[in-house]
């Protein structure tokens, strides 16, 4: 994906700004990229069968690696043309290389919400690691393991965003504002 660090900096600093993501729709699609015409298919209102059927015929280029997955392991909330929320439920032995492979993908730009289900042996503090160190600047909230201190790898950045981190069954996670 082409990169403009001008436009998408406007983006990251006015999430909700729908024109911000029109202009950037556009240079995108002069691009070459097929998130241009995503992002003017979600800003026009098209019906979900239409948007669904362009990201189908769109897939390689707009999942990446992520493709080869069903919706019921990654499930994906669409906005503007960029995954604006994602839910990983993997195995085990895949939530890493599955994380890092959406992290590293250009529909993640722009991330705002990330729920990880990982099974009971995938350390959190390394998907807390992996999102600190390549997490789109959109992404700031997170919900942790309680051996893990998130505030210490935060500091005091803004929260605008959400991450979940949870085990199956474990109640004991406790969600980190940190504002």
């Amino acid at each position: 994906m082409a990169e403009n660090p001008e436009l998408e900096a406007l983006i990251v600093e006015h999430p909700d700004d729908v024109d911000g993501y029109l202009v950037y729709g556009d240079w995108l699609e002069a691009q070459g990229d097929p998130r241009g015409a995503l992002v003017a298919l979600q800003a026009a209102g098209r019906p979900i069968a239409e948007i669904d059927s362009y990201v189908a015929a769109h897939r390689r280029e707009l999942l990446g690696p992520l493709a080869v997955h069903p919706p019921s392991q990654v499930g994906i909330h669409w906005r503007l043309g960029f995954f604006d929320g994602v839910r990983l439920h993997v195995s085990d032995d895949e939530t890493l290389g599955v994380l890092e492979a959406l992290l590293g993908h250009a529909s993640s730009r722009f991330l705002r919400r990330l729920e990880i289900v990982p099974g009971v042996h995938a350390s959190s503090a390394d998907c807390v690691k992996l999102i600190l160190a390549r997490g789109p600047a959109t992404l700031r909230f997170a919900r942790r393991d309680p051996a893990i201190d998130v505030r210490e790898h935060l500091g005091s950045q803004e929260v605008v965003a959400e991450v979940r981190i949870r085990h199956e069954g474990d109640v004991a996670a406790a969600v980190l504002q940190l504002v």
